[in-house]
């Protein structure tokens, strides 16, 4: 497993031909790609129906399951709460970090669940007032995405604020849930 990251992560199977191209699927569309150089922030040429894009990546780093995580998890979710506890439903460890003995990149990720839209001003209003700044939902409907800044004292951390009724948070939570209840497909999948 390989991943290479621009503005995402994009897991890449690793098929090298002797032109020395890999092939990629990102949701429905498989590209191949032409490797120009291979280190830490290597370039592709992505090629599909005889169009090319361009796309620089970085290393991205992976990490063993530490345990320090969890508590990485917990005083995100404490200074959060206190902010808007009052007005969300819960906050939810999603993502690698949240399964135990998973490898992961060491970035938390949290959804922040709300009862519905009519409550998401608010959030953003409080989330603003300690250092979030509402992105928009990234092409990803009802999960809407944060950046932060002023955050040194916490681990670096992906935080998005999700209805009850989403899909991505049912796709969240239900696949955490799967690796936390099947160890041996934590250690496929790690």
């Amino acid at each position: 497993k390989c991943f290479f990251s621009a503005k995402f992560a994009l897991p890449v199977k690793r098929n090298y031909s002797p032109a020395n191209y890999l092939f990629c699927k990102c949701g429905q569309i498989t590209f191949s790609a032409q490797v120009l150089n291979f280190t830490e922030t290597s370039r592709f040429r992505f090629l599909r129906e005889g169009a090319v894009f361009l796309m620089s990546v970085r290393k991205v780093i992976v990490e063993k399951y530490t345990p320090q995580w969890k508590d990485d998890f917990d005083t995100i979710k404490t200074e959060i709460a206190q902010a808007i506890g009052s007005i969300i439903i819960t906050i939810e460890h999603v993502g690698s970090t949240s399964v135990e003995g998973l490898s992961a990149k060491p970035c938390i990720d949290i959804d922040v669940v709300i009862k519905d839209y009519s409550v998401f001003d608010d959030v953003v209003d409080k989330l603003g007032a300690i250092g979030y700044i509402h992105e928009g939902n990234l092409g990803i409907e009802d999960r809407e995405a944060f950046k932060y800044s002023d955050k040194s004292h916490l681990q670096t951390h992906h935080l998005y604020v999700c209805p009850l009724q989403s899909e991505e948070l049912h796709r969240h939570i239900t696949f955490r849930d799967f690796l936390r209840e099947n160890p041996e497909a934590v250690k496929k999948y790690g």
